[in-house]
């Protein structure tokens, strides 16, 4: 392979937990990246894969947290569901590792920095 245009993949596999309808509907058309605000690393789709604990464990939990709708007070579904899959990438940032925790602390304190200047510049 000549240097530079390798591209080295890794292939993992992940855990997603999420309702029965949504898990229904990733199985027929594929996973759609999610558009939140609030997601904790940007858009995507966020998986738990082998690591610190249970990957599966993992995302039956979270599946069952997402099920609360703190407005409503109540469930927004009963059945989840945890699906498996073969994901192939090609960069990725592996947060099981020093130099994964590094970049996301560097990238998180850029984050809050900029927000805490943008929230001065409010007032």
């Amino acid at each position: 392979m000549e240097e530079g245009n390798s591209k080295i993949s890794t292939t993992f596999i992940g855990y997603h937990g999420t309702s029965v309808e949504n898990a229904c509907k990733i199985i027929d058309t594929g996973f759609l990246p999610s558009q939140n605000h609030d997601e904790w690393l940007g858009h995507g789709v966020y998986f738990f894969i082998v690591g610190i604990s249970c990957p599966k464990s993992n995302a039956e939990e979270w599946a069952k947290n997402q099920a609360w709708d703190n407005n409503k007070r109540c469930c927004k579904y009963k059945e989840y569901s945890v699906i498996q899959a073969e994901i192939n990438v090609q960069r990725h940032l592996d947060l099981t590792t020093t130099d994964g925790l590094v970049v996301f602390n560097e990238v998180r304190g850029h984050l809050i920095n900029n927000l805490e200047k943008k929230k001065r510049m409010s007032w």
